[in-house]
């Protein structure tokens, strides 16, 4: 998509896994709101210049979507969301291979468990 795009990726997990090399415990959500909140304002730079940006933030939440939608309306920004749908069961082969990955030091990740898997709620 980057290349197809012409886009600068931001992403909150790669920046956080950058500043921070441990889990952050009950300061995670905290360090994400503000880290949303930088890769935000430097997005609307970004397209001002004219180039596009994709957020790689996961938009685990529909009021997550609903929320960016909202803060880049209320610029004149034109958004779009891209779902990759995939089953259940390559999903989760999936979500097994990163576990294993991140376990073994292979890639720079969070590890997710099955309490965040079921906080996912699916695109429409």
């Amino acid at each position: 998509m980057k290349e197809k795009y012409n886009a600068v990726v931001l992403s909150c997990d790669d920046l956080m896994l950058t500043l921070y090399d441990e889990q952050l415990g009950s300061n995670h959500n905290a360090i994400l709101k503000k880290c949303k909140e930088y890769l935000y304002g430097l997005a609307k730079q970004i397209v001002e210049t004219g180039t596009n940006v994709i957020l790689d933030f996961g938009f685990w939440y529909k009021s997550e979507r609903d929320e960016i939608r909202k803060y880049f309306n209320e610029k004149q920004i034109k958004t779009e969301m891209h779902f990759i749908r995939i089953d259940d069961e390559t999903w989760k082969r999936n979500i097994e291979k990163r576990n294993q990955d991140v376990k073994g030091n292979n890639v720079k990740s969070y590890y997710i468990d099955g309490n965040m898997l079921s906080r996912f709620e699916k695109g429409v």
